[in-house]
């Protein structure tokens, strides 16, 4: 798996174990947010991941840290959980 992402200053690092375990996390937040604009970035992830492809990978660090930066996640969790509130209520 290469980042898609065509950065000129920025170059493709191998990521370590811990930068895999939090990417397969965040992973798995994200799926269950369904985010419409991250669906199919989502779904393309989750089949390397899934296939095993995940350790052969390159990525930019700053692709991958805002990926898996928590906060944002849990923005983003907290967003879906207003709106699921708003549909029951």
């Amino acid at each position: 798996m290469f980042c898609q992402e065509q950065k000129v200053a920025e170059s493709l690092t191998t990521p370590s174990i811990h930068s895999l375990e939090k990417f397969k996390s965040a992973l798995k937040r994200r799926i269950q947010l369904r985010v419409p604009k991250d669906v199919e970035l989502i779904d393309r992830l989750n089949i390397y991941v899934t296939g095993g492809d995940i350790h052969e990978c390159l990525w930019h660090w700053s692709c991958y840290s805002h990926f898996s930066y928590n906060s944002r996640i849990e923005r983003l969790e907290q967003k879906g959980s207003n709106v699921k509130k708003a549909f029951n209520t």
